[in-house]
């Protein structure tokens, strides 16, 4: 029976343990009681132990807690050893990091390298500070924390911390964006300002204007108010209780330092409404008597019509809707003007009784602009210094559109030009459902002889089935040298060409391409006084015909071309629906662009 049992102790003689804690010192740990353990068979035997056995396994079991706090004790000992080598290893690891600091190639840059690098790095993005309802972006402070070599030197450059976009359509839930922008003000110093400014809330207007805001809305309108004076560039949009207290936050000065100022609205309306509204009045004030003020970017030419703006001081003026009566306006009283861009010209009227010669107008631009409008235009102007022409021309809307006509302004046109006898050197011009006569047309290259580049697309219309519409074909035989005589050339300066036409035939866009082919081989090589054309981009639209056949024909002489260091490109489209006005190429079929 289990009560017959010899006693634990003497079951199992067990060694003492000894743990090796220094190899170098042979320091061990002992283990003070070699106890045996409990055998196996009495731990998954039934018997009851003996009153003897039970008072033996307390002692073992008191001596065996002693021992594990001598355990305790050691393995402390041992952990805060640890705890030190890993501490001195920490620190080991932050001397070799700052070492390598120490000599890495970003500290080894001069500042003036890093300066320019920085300034190169900021110019990628357009604002250093984006505060928008939802999100706040701060791309210099941001890189200011990189290190402390980073931040001295972009903090020592004002110019970082200059531009800011602020957009206010809700209420702002940031409660550190005045923070951020009074931080960014302060390390601009003197530095002119660029500002976005975009207040449109959706309160109600009889809200209070705090409210319309929120209380950190509120107080960053007003932080921008302050900043107005400082302002080099202006892009504004803001309703007209706002303006009132931007207004007020110009105190007198007038923007000294403004340059370029926007009317800019994100949903196209003008953010100003009523003719005889005070506030606009007084603010424009401020437009007027603003000593730098060159460019304007409007959204339509409302303050031009209401309000007196400095216009003989003005050399830009990009507007997206303007009336011819407008126009004719600023062609008399913007005497220095270079630059005039309108996405939008309407309402025609009859044109200067003597054209306005706008003597320093280098870049003219008309986009979206219908015939009628552009006939009273090309009468009222002569430009003897454009260099640069775009003209983006459609029937007006009481017209048929559904048949090509010729451009009834095209006699204007090649009137302005000879009167102009402008140094032109960039041609871009757009036809939708209108094209020029030949006998126009052969007048446009030879008024051109400076050309660097011409732009044509041309957009006619399947159903007018006219072979003779075609205007690329005609240019193209203009410009092919012909002989040893390049000298008698037409545009001998001319390096670009990129031509587009809407054709009926496979028969007309396989012309097209031989004269662009032909036109590219004779002007390759140039000679005295003859520009070497440099790239060649000619895109057909088919109404049938087997497209692939005719590229393969075209592919060879391409290759050509490209081995001689042209580089040319020549598109064939299919027609894909007339009705619904779209033009794809083929899924399996890729450009031949060499």
């Amino acid at each position: 029976m289990f009560s017959e049992q010899v006693p634990l102790l003497n079951i199992h003689q067990s060694t003492p343990r000894r743990t090796t804690l220094c190899d170098k010192c042979h320091n061990t740990f002992v283990s003070h009681t070699p106890h045996p353990p409990v055998p196996t068979e009495l731990l998954k035997s039934c018997g009851v132990p003996t009153n003897i056995q039970i008072s033996e396994t307390l002692s073992f079991i008191a001596d065996e807690e002693r021992e594990i706090d001598r355990y305790d004790v050691e393995i402390l000992k041992l952990r805060h050893a640890m705890d030190c080598l890993e501490s001195e290893k920490a620190e080991m690891r932050e001397k070799i990091r700052d070492r390598k600091g120490w000599i890495s190639a970003l500290r080894r840059i001069p500042p003036e390298i890093l300066s320019q690098v920085l300034q190169e790095w900021s110019d990628m993005d357009e604002y250093d500070l984006e505060v928008r309802t939802q999100e706040i972006s701060a791309h210099t402070l941001r890189m200011s924390h990189v290190s402390s070599q980073w931040r001295n030197v972009i903090i020592s450059l004002p110019r970082l911390w200059s531009r800011f976009a602020v957009s206010m359509e809700d209420t702002i839930k940031f409660r550190n964006a005045d923070d951020l922008i009074n931080l960014h003000l302060e390390r601009a110093g003197s530095h002119p300002l660029l500002l976005h400014l975009i207040v449109k809330t959706k309160a109600p207007p009889e809200e209070l204007f705090e409210s319309r805001l929120g209380p950190h809305g509120d107080s960053i309108l007003r932080t921008m108010a302050r900043a107005l004076p400082r302002c080099k560039e202006l892009y504004l949009g803001v309703e007209d209780e706002f303006l009132l207290l931007l207004e007020k936050g110009l105190q007198g000065s007038s923007f000294p330092m403004l340059e370029s100022f926007s009317d800019e609205f994100t949903d196209g309306h003008r953010p100003w409404s009523s003719s005889d509204n005070q506030v606009v009045s007084s603010f424009c004030a401020h437009l007027h008597n603003a000593p730098r003020l060159r460019r304007l970017f409007l959204a339509s030419d409302y303050l031009i019509r209401t309000v007196m703006l400095p216009y003989g001081q003005l050399t830009r003026i990009h507007l997206i809707t303007l009336s011819l009566t407008v126009a004719k306006h600023i062609l008399q009283v913007c005497t220095s003007l270079s630059a005039l861009t309108v996405e939008g010209l309407c309402d025609p009227v009859a044109p200067l009784p003597v054209p306005a010669v706008l003597q320093n107008l280098t870049y003219l631009d008309f986009r979206g602009c219908n015939t009628d409008c552009l006939t009273a235009l090309f009468q009222s102007v002569t430009l003897p210094s454009a260099t640069y022409l775009s003209i983006d021309a459609h029937l007006p809307p009481h017209s048929d559109f559904g048949r090509t006509v010729a451009w009834h302004s095209e006699t204007e046109f090649i009137s302005m030009l000879e009167r102009s006898a402008a140094p032109l050197q960039e041609v871009h011009l757009f036809f939708n459902d209108v094209y020029m006569t030949s006998d126009r047309l052969a007048k446009l290259l030879p008024l051109c002889p400076q050309l660097t580049s011409l732009e044509v697309s041309v957009s006619t219309r399947p159903e007018d089935n006219m072979e003779q519409w075609a205007m690329v074909p005609q240019l193209l035989q203009q410009l092919v040298a012909e002989g040893s005589s390049h000298e008698l050339s037409l545009a001998p300066r001319l390096a670009q060409i990129d031509l587009s036409e809407r054709v009926v035939l496979e028969s007309t866009a396989l012309s097209i391409a031989e004269l662009a082919l032909r036109m590219a081989e004779s002007r390759r090589l140039g000679s005295d006084g003859m520009q070497v054309l440099k790239k060649v981009r000619v895109e057909c639209v088919l109404q049938s015909g087997d497209k692939g056949q005719t590229s393969h024909m075209l592919k060879d002489e391409c290759l050509v071309l490209g081995t001689k260091g042209l580089e040319c490109e020549l598109i064939l489209k299919l027609e894909q629906s007339a009705a619904e006005e779209v033009w794809e190429l083929d899924a399996d079929e890729e450009p031949l662009i060499y």
